[in-house]
C-alpha cells in the first residue's frame, strides 16, 4: 500500500485516541466505538513518519465506514487502495458530511441513498446557563400527566411500541420491510447498553429519548420518538432535558444529528440549547 494510510496497530492507538479527542463532538460514534474496543471493529490510520495521527477510518463487521478526515484534500490515492483491499464490502459511510463524500467520490459506485443531517451538540456550561435562565424566568415546566423515569431491560415491552413506531418513521429506508426480531434485538441491547429515558402515562410509555454513542468526554443522543397522539404536549422536551440532567453528571459535551427536513425537530433542538456544529451524513450502498 502507498502513502501512509495502514492498519492501526497497538503503537497507534494512544495516538489514534488524541486524535479521535482533539474534536470528540464530530467524532464519537467513532471515539464511542473505539472504547468498546470491539474485536469486529477494523481501525485505521494516516501517520507519516510515526507521527501524531492526521486521519483515521473506523470498519464495523457489518461494512460500515466511519471516516475522520481532517482535509479532504487527504482523500488520496492512499486511501483509494485501501478502500479497495478492505475484507468486507462497504455498506454505509457515516460521518461529518466532508469526511463522507470525500469517501464517496473514492468508492467506484455513487451511494444508492443518501442522507443529510445537521449535527447538533451543548456543552455543560451551556446546559447549566440554560436551566438557570430558565429558572429565574419561571419557564421551568410545570408537572404534567406523565412519569419520567430511566429505563433498564425489564422494561421491553413497555418501551418495544415506541421503538418499532422510531424505527419504521425515523430509520428505515424502506418501512415495509420492517423486521420485528431485528428490532428487539436492538433494543434489548439499548437497554442493556446505553441510558434511556422514557416518559410512561397510565401504564403506557408515550415518549423516549437516549443515548446512541458514549464517547470519553461526549455523548450522543438518538433515538427521540413520541407517540404521534401525544406530539405538541412538551413530553419529548421534558424527556429529553431529563436525560440530559443525567448525561452532563459526567460528560462534558453532547450531540446529536437531526434531518435537514425536520423542522419541528431542530425547533425543539434549539429550544433546549443545542447549537448547530457541523453537517452530518450517511449514505447507504446496495439499500
Amino acid at each position: 500500500m502507498n502513502g501512509s494510510w495502514r492498519r492501526a496497530v497497538r503503537r497507534d492507538m494512544d495516538p489514534l485516541l488524541d486524535f479521535l479527542l482533539l474534536d470528540e463532538t464530530s467524532r464519537v460514534g467513532f471515539s464511542s466505538r473505539f472504547r468498546k474496543a470491539r474485536k469486529s471493529h477494523l481501525f485505521f490510520v494516516n501517520r507519516p513518519n510515526g507521527g501524531p495521527v492526521r486521519d483515521a477510518m473506523l470498519l464495523s463487521e457489518f461494512g460500515l465506514v466511519i471516516p475522520v478526515l481532517a482535509s479532504r484534500e487527504r482523500a488520496d490515492a492512499a486511501l483509494r487502495s485501501l478502500l479497495s483491499d478492505l475484507p468486507c464490502r462497504v455498506t454505509s459511510l457515516m460521518g461529518t458530511a466532508g469526511s463522507v463524500m470525500a469517501l464517496e467520490g473514492l468508492l467506484e459506485m455513487p451511494p444508492s441513498t443518501a442522507i443529510d443531517y445537521h449535527l447538533m451538540a451543548m456543552t455543560r456550561p451551556e446546559f447549566q446557563l440554560g436551566m438557570e435562565a430558565r429558572k429565574a424566568a419561571g419557564r421551568e415546566p410545570a408537572g404534567d400527566s406523565w412519569a419520567i423515569r430511566q429505563a433498564g431491560p425489564e422494561d421491553m415491552e413497555l418501551l418495544f411500541p415506541l421503538q418499532k413506531g422510531y424505527e419504521i418513521e425515523e430509520v428505515a429506508l424502506r418501512p415495509e420491510l420492517f423486521h420485528e426480531l431485528n428490532c428487539r434485538g436492538i433494543l434489548k441491547r439499548c437497554l442493556k447498553e446505553e441510558i434511556v429515558h422514557y416518559a410512561e402515562r397510565e401504564g403506557v410509555a408515550v415518549s423516549k429519548a437516549q443515548t446512541n454513542s458514549r464517547g470519553y468526554t461526549v455523548d450522543q443522543i438518538g433515538g427521540v420518538y413520541t407517540r404521534p397522539e401525544d406530539r405538541g404536549k412538551g413530553i419529548a422536551r421534558a424527556v429529553i432535558r431529563s436525560l440530559l440532567m443525567e448525561l452532563f453528571r459526567e460528560k462534558e459535551a453532547v450531540c446529536l444529528f437531526v434531518k435537514k427536513t425536520n423542522a419541528p425537530a431542530i425547533a425543539l433542538y434549539n429550544g433546549l440549547g443545542f447549537q448547530m456544529k457541523d453537517d452530518f451524513r450517511i449514505s447507504y450502498y446496495g439499500i
